[in-house]
């Protein structure tokens, strides 16, 4: 039978505690006994589970890989297939245009030709007055983390502890 990782942590932390106690006669019989189930699960349980897990990890991270792949080369199918279809109303549109023809009747569609609303085409961006630019504020993080850290307080945001994570070579 395999043990789960929770298992094999729990009967460690219980071989632990029992190892911290022993009292009475059969202390060292028992001693003995813990240290060498600890001795199981720490040389050989453990380390079998853990070499599974990141076996796995390797695999996931594996196939995330080939799928992330996958959809960059989809993606980049559907980018041509977009490409190509406007390439195809250029075409329809200039063709229109040559034979002076505004709409097209076909079973399946109604073809026209119309004007496009007015765009705004900027050639001189610093020339543009004040009153027509937009302003974009965002957070210096990390002077705010700086602040915080130096033990000021700071309205609105608070220090997260620091986390840890888990480094698999």
């Amino acid at each position: 039978m395999s043990l789960s990782l929770y298992e094999i942590t729990e009967g460690i932390a219980a071989l632990q505690e029992l190892a911290s106690v022993g009292d009475g006669a059969d202390a060292e019989a028992a001693e003995a006994e813990v240290g060498e189930l600890l001795d199981r699960y720490l040389d050989r349980l453990l380390p079998e589970k853990v070499d599974g897990y990141c076996r796995m990890i390797h695999s996931l991270k594996a196939a995330a890989t080939v799928k992330r792949d996958e959809a960059k080369r989809l993606t980049d199918r559907a980018r041509a297939h977009e490409n190509t279809a406007g390439r195809m109303v250029d075409r329809l549109k200039a063709a229109m245009i040559t034979v002076d023809r505004k709409a097209i009747d076909t079973d399946l569609f109604r073809v026209t030709v119309q004007a496009s609303p007015a765009s705004v085409v900027i050639t001189d961006e610093a020339a543009i007055p004040v009153a027509f630019h937009v302003a974009k504020v965002s957070i210096n993080k990390s002077a705010l983390k700086a602040a915080l850290k130096a033990g000021d307080t700071v309205p609105g945001a608070t220090l997260a502890a620091a986390n840890s994570h888990l480094r698999i070579k």
